[in-house]
């Protein structure tokens, strides 16, 4: 489980920005699994918009940033 503190958007997107968070369901900060991101990722894909979507994290123990 991690402790994530911000999500960093980046590539082409068809939808706004908040619109995007809207669809991740994550709630930031918070505390997530691997398991959670991945659930979170195929939400994207539910919308149809997307053909790839990648992920990372960055950052120390305390404090991460979930690229995406």
């Amino acid at each position: 489980e991690w402790a994530i503190q911000d999500i960093s958007l980046s590539g082409k997107y068809s939808m706004p920005e908040t619109s995007l968070r809207e669809n991740l369901k994550l709630e930031i900060p918070g505390s997530y699994t691997y398991n959670d991101i991945v659930k979170s990722i195929n939400s994207l894909y539910g919308t149809s918009n997307y053909k790839r979507v990648y992920f990372n994290l960055d950052g120390n123990k305390a404090k991460r940033n979930l690229n995406i």
